[in-house]
């Protein structure tokens, strides 16, 4: 539900109290949609990135390479304002 005014607002709590199987569906669909945000699920991403991810680039070639690259590039960024379009 969309809310943009007080009236607004109002006239859907009363629409929500006139309709609690409709109320109670919106419930559930918060917790589905919430999910992905939860403690556990973000903490598993952490994990998969810092335990699985970071190692495997770590032994990337052309990540090493990049790595490597990435300060002069950005130290030359700074110098440059920010612009590297002129390169």
């Amino acid at each position: 539900m969309e809310i943009e005014t007080p009236d607004h607002a109002l006239r859907a709590i009363a629409a929500l109290k006139g309709n609690p199987a409709r109320f109670l569906a919106m419930i559930d669909n918060g917790r589905v949609r919430s999910a992905p945000y939860s403690v556990e699920h973000v903490t598993q991403q952490w994990a998969d990135i810092l335990f699985r991810k970071l190692p495997e680039l770590q032994r990337d070639a052309g990540f090493q390479r990049w790595r490597h690259l990435a300060v002069p590039l950005r130290r030359l960024r700074g110098l440059m304002g920010g612009d590297l379009a002129v390169l």
